[in-house]
């Protein structure tokens, strides 16, 4: 997810005010609150990494948003390309769901085979007299 986060926040950085990146922090003009209007050269706006995503908060104003809900605010377009991407990304079809469930119940189904062939062989070794109809 981090890499989708990454090739957003680079998309989106072309309409922020003095935009910087170093190591995994972002740092621009917050949208929101706009900084400084007397000081043209704040940036108080970050983006940085919390468990795996990327989150806005702007050291200005107090703004915190996801960076869905940032693209959503900021850049409808974004937004929507943003949402299409990560569900492809962790999408599950419903065929991969039915062969899975196909697989486990034929494990389920073939272990259970085993164990009432063993439990027959058993049976007649402990009894033979039983007649074998295997």
């Amino acid at each position: 997810m981090l890499y989708l986060d990454t090739k957003y926040i680079s998309l989106i950085s072309g309409k922020l005010q003095k935009f910087k990146k170093s190591n995994t922090t972002y740092n621009f003009r917050c949208p929101y609150c706009g900084d400084s209007q007397k000081n043209k050269n704040r940036a108080r706006g970050y983006f940085f990494q919390k468990k795996g995503s990327y989150i806005f908060k702007c050291h200005n104003c107090g703004v915190g948003r996801t960076l869905a809900n940032f693209l959503k605010d900021n850049d409808s377009s974004l937004f929507s390309e943003y949402l299409l991407e990560s569900y492809k990304a962790f999408a599950v079809t419903p065929r991969k769901i039915r062969t899975a469930n196909i697989i486990f119940f034929m494990t389920i189904l073939f272990n259970w085979l085993i164990i009432l062939t063993i439990l027959t062989h058993l049976f007649h070794i402990c009894n033979p007299r039983a007649k074998k109809k295997i």
